[in-house]
């Protein structure tokens, strides 16, 4: 299963290269969804990485957390959205990104992408999760930016004139220190704020960044791990999570092949 996840993870990457994400927030108010994870929830991706997505988000709820979404998290979900409707308006040769490959699975008609475009925050609060303004700027909590872009580039091949993902990526690692303040924490349970990917290059990097220039729990772990963490630390009998999450690993890994 690790195999498959790591083998989902090199592949599954998206167009803008930002891949799934959730900041969560233990022991405090707020967690925070980012794109791919959103794209999943509302059914732009593949059924099982829906219902993967829904049990982890139930999973969450039961132990405490609140879901949120950063504000310009939502603005690159209406990005990512934008860039398929564009494509398949245009006929454009290509496969395009995964919500087009999965349209096109669908046979699904562009008027359809832009109706599920208009419903999503209301999809979104069906789920008991609400858009929240990125927090404040700190000068004493802040980082090293540019010591944080030498790093994620160190790890991660941004495409070219991909400046939006890169800079998003660096403002979530950013919202993860100021939300966390001076708050040091050793435990993932104990760490205030986490941000959530797929991509095990991003949360490599992170990880890196916080080693070097911060102290306390990396700011950036994989789903997998939350997933996994949660699930071991609160294995209700009716939740069926290591079996979505296996279903969708497989067909990740059968339309690759």
């Amino acid at each position: 299963l690790h195999f498959l996840r790591f083998h989902q993870y090199q592949h599954e990457v998206d167009d803008l290269n930002k891949a799934k994400r959730i900041v969560l927030v233990q022991n405090a108010d707020h967690s925070f969804v980012d794109t791919s994870l959103i794209l999943d929830l509302c059914g732009f991706h593949n059924q099982y990485s829906h219902d993967s997505v829904v049990e982890l988000i139930e999973l969450i709820k039961k132990i405490g957390g609140r879901i949120y979404v950063f504000s310009k998290t939502k603005d690159e979900v209406d990005s990512v959205i934008d860039y398929a409707i564009s494509f398949m308006r245009r006929k454009s040769n290509g496969v395009g990104n995964r919500i087009v490959r999965s349209a096109k699975e669908k046979q699904m008609e562009v008027s359809e992408l832009e109706l599920k475009k208009l419903k999503l925050q209301e999809n979104l609060m069906g789920y008991g999760i609400s858009i929240q303004p990125d927090p404040p700027f700190h000068p004493r909590f802040n980082i090293d930016e540019n010591a944080l872009r030498e790093t994620l580039n160190s790890h991660i091949k941004y495409r070219e004139n991909a400046d939006n993902a890169e800079n998003h990526d660096v403002r979530a690692i950013q919202s993860i220190y100021l939300l966390r303040k001076d708050k040091i924490a050793q435990k993932v349970e104990d760490s205030i704020a986490l941000f959530v990917t797929d991509n095990t290059e991003y949360a490599r990097a992170a990880r890196d960044f916080g080693e070097q220039y911060r102290s306390g729990f990396a700011p950036v772990v994989t789903s997998f791990f939350l997933a996994n963490q949660a699930w071991l630390k609160y294995p209700f009998s009716e939740s069926s999570l290591p079996q979505n999450e296996l279903l969708s690993v497989a067909y990740a890994s059968q339309k690759l092949s």
